[in-house]
């Protein structure tokens, strides 16, 4: 693990000054810029791999017991893919992690010495249009080296790469745009991206990103698009599926959970009649969506339904707020009418070891549950009401409206609060003893900052949080002063801000998670301090050549399906 580094101090900001420092990050448009091709976007991801010679004089190959590359500023990390090569050298395949420095090359040899071999200033592969989102670090420092995310840009910009509009429009609807994944730095950089197309086409909505494996991302995007991939770090596409061309179609959206290789799990939904559950003559006519758990198996391209949720909650009993507008009417599947309204809207899927179960975060009803790993029976769950497993009985206690819940032990809960009723978004933290959950810690930022929808908090390695508020409206505003501009910071239990960066669309944000990883490939991060001996014990006479860089060209993305 890489060790995270400490800030020196935290952050001391007063109202003014922090919305100074907000309004200060611009949206920069390159002057100069070429078209691209969707061919181009697909095969994006292969140009981050990059491939350096380095001389490692008279050292034997066999000698050689690992090969260390990075920098103090993000870390280092142990290579797995470097061979012997001509004339006394080795290559050595990797995704810098930095363009902002130069990479500094190790090797450990059996014997225990460590050789320094060279370093090299990578070039960014960004290519020039995507600079148009701006990541920058305001205050403090980030101690993760890398985050995954959404990205997002107009697709004007792909026949006319300086674009650029002040149409708010442009910041409000989402068929302006085409969005992607992306992996930023602790620094601010952009150091991945994979845009996924399909038959030549590009998507429109947020994606829901996760990272499924060392070096390998899972991304749905849900309702009307139906998509589901795997994606490795080198581009290529391990598994595929479209719930629309299913043998049995059916819509899955938000989430999704992956164990082992072949399986997924994926938030569906099914419409209801509401008078069916209301038996209210004035609902008669009225339909709603209501959430299932749909397994999937990838190899196959089968799926079952596993759980639906009516027989726990339904509008007959349980309360909910959808915080949509009034006749903003709900896809259900494709050629279907669609639904009145959402009744549960499933946010978060994930596997909790400390249960062996699945953690589901139920947004509309404000509501987190466990399931057993099979998911289909509820083990328990946390809420407002008298009915809940754990209650929280306290209202200025309770939450609203939830994002990305997880246990930072058995009994503690913690997830991101979007108070949707208050506006003011927090994080909360409960402690689940007897029937109550008892709030024992929350975080919000002065002034406060009001995420409608979306966002997320996770735990770092230190003990520290990171947090993600999406287009936030900040102290008393209206409305987002940049619905494009998105806010993450790292805060510790005694809640300060130690870190603080802004990531500035030039479109409507796609934010949705803002998920720290160590890695970007499958190469390990490793607890590193240089400390050399003199490579001229080894090579007598002589300079170490200068490092040959060549990128490395993989197969283009294709929706076959794969192994790994």
């Amino acid at each position: 693990m890489i060790m995270a580094r400490k800030a020196s101090r935290a952050l001391k900001l007063s109202p003014i000054a922090w919305l100074m420092r907000l309004a200060i990050t611009i949206l920069f448009l390159p002057s100069l810029a070429s078209a691209i091709t969707t061919q181009e976007l697909a095969q994006l991801s292969q140009k981050f791999i990059s491939k350096i010679h380095l001389d490692v004089g008279g050292v034997k190959f066999s000698s050689i017991a690992s090969i260390i590359y990075g920098h103090q500023e993000i870390g280092y990390y142990k290579a797995r893919s470097w061979h012997s090569a001509a004339h006394g050298s080795i290559k050595v395949a990797l995704i810098a992690p930095t363009y902002s420095v130069p990479i500094e090359f190790y090797a450990i040899l059996k014997g225990g010495q460590t050789l320094k071999i060279g370093q090299h200033q990578f070039p960014s592969p960004v290519p020039a249009i995507f600079r148009a989102n701006k990541v920058k670090v305001i205050s403090g420092k980030l101690s993760h080296p890398f985050y995954l995310l959404n990205g997002a840009l107009p697709r004007k910009m792909l026949v006319s790469p300086n674009f650029q509009s002040s149409d708010p429009d442009l910041f409000r609807k989402n068929h302006h745009r085409f969005t992607y994944l992306m992996v930023v730095n602790r620094l601010g950089e952009i150091v991945w991206l994979h845009v996924p197309v399909i038959d030549g086409s590009l998507f429109s909505s947020y994606l829901s990103p996760k990272e499924v494996g060392r070096g390998y991302y899972g991304l749905m995007f849900g309702k009307h698009s139906g998509y589901f991939e795997i994606v490795k770090y080198s581009g290529e596409v391990m598994r595929d599926f479209s719930s629309k061309d299913a043998e049995t179609p059916f819509v899955m959206h938000h989430d999704y959970e992956t164990l082992g290789a072949k399986s997924l799990f994926a938030v569906g939904n099914e419409k209801h009649s509401l008078y069916e559950f209301t038996k209210n003559p004035a609902h008669k006519d009225q339909t709603f969506v209501s959430d299932t758990i749909i397994g999937i198996n990838l190899m196959k391209g089968t799926s079952l339904k596993l759980t639906s949720f009516t027989s726990l909650f339904h509008p007959g009993i349980t309360p909910y707020i959808t915080g949509d507008l009034n006749g903003d009417k709900k896809f259900v599947k494709w050629g279907e009418a669609k639904a009145d309204f959402d009744f549960l809207h499933i946010n978060a899927v994930d596997y909790v070891d400390q249960w062996g179960g699945v953690l589901v975060s139920f947004r509309n009803i404000s509501k987190v549950g466990l399931l057993d790993a099979k998911f289909r029976k509820l083990l328990w769950s946390v809420g407002s009401e008298t009915s809940d497993t754990f209650t929280i009985k306290e209202k200025q206690d309770q939450f609203r409206h939830q994002h990305t819940p997880f246990l930072t032990s058995k009994r503690r809960l913690m997830l991101f609060d979007n108070a949707i009723t208050q506006k003011a978004s927090r994080v909360v933290e409960y402690k689940l003893e007897g029937k109550k959950a008892k709030l024992v810690w929350e975080f919000q930022p002065s002034p406060s900052m009001f995420s409608k929808d979306r966002s997320s908090v996770y735990p770092l390695p230190n003990g520290h949080f990171g947090i993600y508020f999406v287009k936030p409206v900040i102290g008393n505003q209206k409305r987002a002063a940049q619905p494009h501009q998105d806010i993450y910071m790292e805060v510790n239990r005694q809640k300060s801000m130690l870190g603080v960066m802004s990531i500035t669309f030039p479109v409507a944000s796609p934010g949705y998670r803002m998920i720290p990883i160590t890695s970007i490939s499958d190469d390990d991060p490793t607890e590193f301090t240089p400390k050399t001996s003199s490579l001229s014990r080894f090579k007598p006479r002589g300079t170490p050549a200068k490092p040959k860089v060549s990128l490395k060209h993989t197969k283009q993305n294709s929706r076959k399906k794969r192994t790994y």
